[in-house]
Order: C-alpha cells, then structure tokens, then sequence
C-alpha cells in the first residue's frame, strides 16, 4: 500500500514540475520476469521510472543510502534493497533473483555511476550476470532531456530481448556469458537511448 501510495503522490508532483514524455509502455511485458536496464544521469531517474513504468517495480540501491535507519526504512518499503557498489556484493545478487524469480521487474543502471555527460559509458557486469542467471527478459531503456522545472523529459522503452547463458559449467564459462550478456546489453540500450534523443529533440 504504501509503494502504491508514494507512487501516485510523486507522480502528481513530477507532472507539475516537468514536461513528460513517455514511449513504448507497451514493450515492458505485463507479466514475468523482466530486467529494466536504464542510462542514468540524475538522481530523479528512478523515480522517473518507477513513476512511469505499468508495473510495480523494485530496486537495487547504493548500501551508503541504508546507513540513516529511518530512510533505509524507508527505502525498503519501497521494494528498494542495497548492494554494495564495486564488491562483488553476493547478498544483493541473492536478492535480486528472489525478485525475478518471483516473475517480478527489476530495475537497474548498469553504469553503476550517474553519467553526467549524457553519453552511456562502460556497463558492469550485474545486468548482464543477472539476464544470464535467470533468463528473463530485458528491456532497454532511455532517459533524455532535462529535469530543470518544466522542462522536457523523455522515456523511451525498447523492445525486450532474452539473453540467455550458461546455468552450470566452468566458471569461466559463466565469467564469459555474463561479459557476453552485458554487450548485448550496452548495445541495445545504445540504440534506445538515441531513439529517445532523437525523439525529444523534434518535439
């Protein structure tokens, strides 16, 4: 209830404050396993997805946002779990696939950072690992304008692709399709995230 609460309140607020627009809703499945893999370069984006995308969704975040006990509490109650950045963190993994495979959306920023430059860097390898693991769909997305008051952003949803890799093996093995996974991955959400700017610039 509360999810659903602060999804609708933010909402309101995000619609008098910007000019939104939002493309291809209709490409994240209505139900399953899906991974949203999105650019990233403010700290609205989420919000701005979770907003606006059909589905209830959850969330990885950075450990450092938990530290204060009330707004972790907070965070959790928004479907939203910690994963230490940079370390190989097996507890958010864990997590993340409880929620896929409970056929649930997963919304992640691959970049792992903010991108202030606009351009879509280097993605790690969790998107990728985590497509592998639980073979869901992925869908790519881009998130293009400019959050100053009123002004235009855009959403752009692509269309959902299905990596698949290997469930058992060597462990290189498994190392090389999540390496192969994260490409396909970067590509696709390339070829969205131009979509989207090329759609925001002729508005």
């Amino acid at each position: 209830m509360m999810y659903y609460l602060a999804r609708f309140a933010v909402k309101l607020l995000m619609l008098a404050l910007f000019r939104i627009r939002v493309v291809g809703t209709a490409n994240v499945p209505e139900a399953g396993a899906v991974i949203i893999c999105s650019n990233h370069f403010s700290n609205w984006d989420p919000v701005f997805i979770g907003c606006f995308l059909p589905r209830a969704v959850s969330f990885m975040a950075k450990d450092e946002l938990f530290r204060f006990a009330p707004f972790g509490a907070l965070l959790r109650s928004l479907h939203t779990f910690p994963v230490r950045r940079g370390a190989g963190d097996r507890g958010a993994i864990r997590a993340a696939l409880e929620v896929l495979a409970g056929g649930n959306v997963l919304v992640m920023f691959p970049e792992g950072h903010r991108r202030q430059n606009g351009r879509l860097e280097t993605l790690e390898r969790g998107a990728g690992l985590l497509a592998t693991r639980s073979n869901a769909l992925v869908v790519p997305v881009g998130i293009c304008g400019s959050y100053r008051p009123f002004g235009l952003v855009q959403l752009t949803f692509g269309a959902p692709f299905t990596v698949f890799g290997q469930h058992v093996g060597e462990k290189n093995a498994q190392k090389g399709s999540a390496v192969l996974a994260t490409e396909e991955i970067a590509a696709r959400m390339r070829g969205v995230l131009e979509d989207c700017r090329h759609g925001a610039a002729n508005r």
